[in-house]
């Protein structure tokens, strides 16, 4: 009887921790702001991923998405960054984002913003790699770092409608029950 005792609590253990590898939906809805987007039509959901992603400050909980048409790819990741990143990253994280990017030596810069979106930090960069091109805007809403990037191997889909209305659906606007 001990024995099934014990091979009952492993199996439970092990349970536990298999389901603790995807992170609750709650994690990515503890931002004061509501963020909305429009896919464009013609694009079909491709992935749809959950997990932990291993940071210095820890295992952080994350969300992507995938949608494909045609060749052009839509992503976008949800990131649910610690309050020690908020407090030590968060401030220098696009000019982060440009670096990674220029670490690439196929990579060139096209163009980059910074802006104001619905009163969060916002910044967009436009970068041609190769064969592909990509715009890629970040958003902060803290606890949230996300990201939406449309990628095509056509440069002129980058100022085509469906990346157009892509970026210009996207909304911040604080959600009512933190009014």
């Amino acid at each position: 009887m001990k024995s099934l005792l014990k091979f009952t609590l492993f199996a439970f253990a092990s349970a536990a921790v298999a389901a603790g590898d995807k992170p609750p939906a709650e994690v990515f809805q503890q931002s004061q702001f509501e963020f909305t987007l429009k896919v464009p039509p013609g694009f079909k959901q491709t992935a749809s991923n959950t997990g932990y992603f291993p940071t210095p400050m820890g295992n952080v909980p994350y969300e992507e998405k995938g949608w494909d048409s045609k060749g052009d790819n839509i992503s976008t990741k949800i990131t649910a960054m610690p309050e020690a990143w908020w407090q030590q990253r968060a401030a220098g994280a696009f000019a982060e984002a440009k670096e990674n990017m220029a670490r690439d030596p196929g990579a060139r810069l096209i163009s980059e913003r910074d802006y104001i979106l619905g009163g969060c930090r916002a910044y967009s960069l436009v970068v041609a790699l190769k064969s592909e091109f990509k715009r890629i805007d970040y958003f902060l809403m803290k606890p949230d770092l996300r990201v939406v990037m449309y990628l095509s191997p056509k440069e002129a889909a980058l100022t085509d409608t469906a990346c157009k209305s892509l970026f210009e659906s996207v909304a911040i606007t604080p959600k009512s029950s933190h009014k």
